[in-house]
């Protein structure tokens, strides 16, 4: 009988091979100095050494016309280091923003940083994060209704999808937001005997 592995990831690449044989190392040296990883940290580096690994477990699939046989190893579905699992999370993530969520308007993205002991804090304040999210969307959407009250257009209405990231392209610890915020309002539609919720662009001036 026909039979194939499908590799959602490459258990014996190099990074599962530095993460699988240099965690010990890591905490013996954490250990001698008095500390330790934080205990959600070795819980995600322990399940990314055995993603993909037909020995941590896997589904076997079978095909009633053909007799073939497919085993598809579990993934650890880590949300913080896996490349692949969050790789493909981020793929169905954003096709459903795009075919479900996101309405068909022009979509700005709107970058929010921090000062850097901002930053540190936060990293250790979740409970403010959310806090800070609020006030940097609140100004934006501010500024989007005042342009449109200036039009002409009453009660606007924002629209935005926000994803907090803690790190910058150098793995280094960096919290910080994207917005992808609708490029206008929406608000009543104004022409006579229409009934419904339109969207008006708001252009940069």
């Amino acid at each position: 009988m026909p039979t194939t592995v499908e590799r959602c990831n490459s258990p014996g690449d190099l990074l599962h091979e530095a993460v699988r044989l240099g965690l010990p190392d890591l905490r013996d040296a954490l250990e001698e100095a008095g500390r330790s990883l934080p205990r959600f940290v070795e819980r995600e580096l322990e399940r990314f050494a055995g993603c993909g690994d037909l020995a941590h477990g896997f589904a076997w699939l079978v095909c009633d016309r053909c007799d073939h046989h497919r085993l598809v190893p579990f993934s650890c579905g880590g949300r913080g280091f896996c490349p692949s699992c969050l790789g493909r999370r981020m793929a169905a993530l954003a096709a459903r923003w795009c075919d479900e969520v996101l309405p068909h308007t022009a979509v700005r993205q709107w970058v929010i940083t921090l000062p850097w002991e901002r930053r540190w804090l936060l990293a250790r304040r979740p409970d403010l994060v959310q806090g800070v999210l609020r006030c940097a969307l609140r100004e934006i959407f501010a500024w989007y209704e005042a342009r449109a009250r200036e039009r002409g257009i009453s009660d606007p209405r924002c629209g935005a999808i926000a994803a907090q990231q803690r790190f910058g392209s150098a793995l280094n610890l960096n919290i910080h937001f994207h917005n992808l915020v609708c490029d206008g309002v929406f608000a009543p539609d104004d022409r006579p005997g229409v009934d419904r919720i339109r969207f008006y662009r708001i252009e940069r001036g």
